[in-house]
């Protein structure tokens, strides 16, 4: 229904000859609105680093995890492209409870705010399958993200080399990045997947099923609803009572 709202709001501006006017009398309607930060063009370039390259070879045999130098190094890189002064990394306040956001992007004027989770693959603690389960309590995050990020984009972000791995990231619904790849020994690649969701839906979609659910209590309850137990039919009026027949030879009088 918002969406068709919106399409005869902006039928109704055409019609009304708005449209004709020249841009500069437009006044608001020619700002373009914000967008999403380019995250896929700096992890692209990120991968395509042969330093970067370098380190996911000793990091994807590694016994310890190392998605914290991941999260280091791609802040530098994140602030760096979009001119992001403040820190952005291990933000608080974010979720309720104390969970902390791996990034946090400011939102602007011109591109919308985004929270990123990360996962990382790695040869003992998290590989293959193991990496399911991490990356699916990324993702159930973003049901406690405060009302004050609710307008932003959530995106979840795993790293991963192994094909029970992308399996496993597949059935979640994550899918790589066309050219954030760096290749490993032997026939392996590391290669980055991603989700997203606007927040504003999820918390819509929340706000809509309450108020169907309050609906459908109040039909429920409503007298003599379809939907819940008919009332009693009404009993049939009686029959109005007739006085009965004389029995054969009684009661009659003939002539004398």
């Amino acid at each position: 229904m918002k969406f068709f709202g919106t399409i005869v709001a902006a039928t109704a501006l055409f019609t009304s000859g708005i449209s004709a006017l020249p841009l500069g009398d437009l006044g608001g309607l020619q700002r373009r609105a914000p967008v999403d930060y380019d995250i896929n063009k700096v992890l692209v370039a990120w991968m395509a680093d042969p330093k970067v390259q370098r380190n996911l070879v000793n990091h994807c045999t590694t016994r310890g995890g190392w998605e914290g130098w991941a999260q280091g190094d791609l802040e530098t890189d994140f602030r760096t492209a979009f001119n992001i002064k403040e820190t952005i990394r291990e933000v608080t306040q974010v979720y309720a409870g104390s969970l902390l956001a791996d990034f946090v992007l400011p939102k602007t004027s011109t591109h919308n705010g985004m929270v990123i989770e990360l996962k990382c693959e790695n040869a003992y603690g998290q590989k293959g399958v193991k990496i399911d389960k991490p990356v699916r309590d990324d993702i159930a995050k973003r049901a406690k993200v405060k009302p004050g990020f609710s307008d932003h984009t959530f995106v979840a972000l795993a790293m991963a080399f192994t094909s029970d791995a992308e399996k496993s990231l597949h059935k979640i619904g994550m899918r790589p990045i066309q050219g954030a790849t760096a290749a490993l020994p032997g026939s392996q690649k590391m290669k980055i997947y991603r989700e997203n969701w606007k927040l504003r839906n999820l918390v819509d979609d929340i706000v809509d099923l309450d108020q169907a659910m309050y609906d459908l209590f109040l039909t429920k309850s409503r007298p003599g609803s379809p939907s819940g137990t008919p009332p009693p039919a009404p009993k049939p009026a009686p029959k109005p009572k007739t006085a009965p027949k004389p029995a054969p030879g009684k009661g009659k009088t003939g002539p004398k």
